[in-house]
């Protein structure tokens, strides 16, 4: 697989890094009371710190970082475990979690379904129960900041989220991010898909508090809801398009999975292949290094562009070889 740019993998440093973690973990849970406590506070606290999830975000080997990922998420857990307040620790796993299973186990789902249909549908439940398990960390801390909220989110959306401010967006955002993935996944789910719209809703609650936040993030969330409607029509169309502008406008075009996003929702569904090609070329375009926050995401979504390239045969009917190719 191409790479922009080589990236050494340490294995055997990142061995050795897990051991270092499992040791920290017998330690704390067999040390004394005061003395475990605040080792596990201060651990929790930098393992779900920026600037650890900066150093994640920033690496340009997709597979070394899925291949850490669910040691750390395990580790956190841990830590929770023994300091369940821990606010900082509840975000991180909330955002861990979807992350993964967005950024890692979905994407495996998708390439593999045309090649092994029971290891995709395997993947496909995974991201399903880890989707969830995202959700219920980042609820869990909104019902610690409101009492039943995640009770009452359901029964009366519109007024329990009006309680929310600003300070709960990132909570907001990666309960309804796992909730609105979850459904997708797992369309059987009759009664989660019914709560489709309190997930729309608490994205729309993030919308009005904070557009911005994650370089608006939550634009391309709803880039994909109005597309994926089942009676899309021009009106949705319309709606996405307007998102995409604000994202790349946020991101001054230097982040490459909205071009995937917009290429693989309105072009695919307006099936015109100019644009599709367009989109794509403009998302490889994107210098990944340029933007270390973005790196990692920028080298996924360029690995996204690629695939979707080999796969204009497939998504657009009346596509002719020789009419667009030669």
């Amino acid at each position: 697989m191409n790479r922009s740019v080589y990236c050494y993998r340490p294995m055997e440093l990142k061995f050795n890094i897990n051991i270092f973690l499992l040791i920290i973990i017998f330690l704390l849970i067999s040390g004394c009371g005061i003395i475990r406590r605040a080792a596990v506070k201060q651990i929790g606290d930098t393992l779900s710190s920026e600037k650890t999830m900066a150093v994640l975000s920033s690496d340009n080997d997709p597979d070394l970082v899925w291949e850490a990922m669910p040691f750390a998420l395990k580790t956190m857990e841990v830590m929770l475990a023994q300091d369940p307040l821990n606010d900082n620790l509840q975000l991180a796993l909330a955002s861990g979690y979807i992350q993964y299973t967005y950024g890692h186990l979905a994407w495996k789902a998708r390439i593999t379904e045309d090649i092994d249909y029971n290891k995709s549908r395997h993947l496909w439940n995974r991201v399903y129960n880890l989707s969830l398990r995202g959700r219920d960390y980042a609820l869990s801390e909104l019902d610690y900041r409101y009492p039943d909220f995640s009770k009452k989110v359901r029964i009366d959306t519109k007024s329990t989220l009006a309680k929310t401010s600003k300070e709960d967006v990132p909570l907001l955002y990666w309960a309804a991010a796992g909730w609105a993935g979850a459904i997708s996944a797992n369309k059987s789910d009759m009664e989660n898909m019914a709560e489709l719209p309190v997930a729309v809703a608490m994205m729309r609650r993030v919308l009005e508090l904070d557009e911005n936040y994650r370089d608006g993030a939550v634009h391309e969330f709803f880039i994909a809801y109005e597309t994926g409607q089942p009676n899309a029509n021009n009106e949705n169309m319309k709606k996405a398009e307007m998102h995409f502008k604000k994202v790349i406008e946020y991101t001054k075009g230097k982040k490459a999975y909205p071009y995937v996003l917009f290429a693989e929702s309105v072009a695919v569904k307006k099936q015109d292949l100019s644009l599709f090609k367009k989109l794509l070329n403009q998302a490889l375009a994107v210098n990944v290094n340029e933007v270390k926050k973005w790196r990692l995401v920028n080298t996924i979504a360029q690995e996204q562009a690629r695939w979707l390239q080999g796969r204009i045969p497939i998504l657009f009917l009346d596509y002719k070889k020789d009419e667009y190719d030669r």
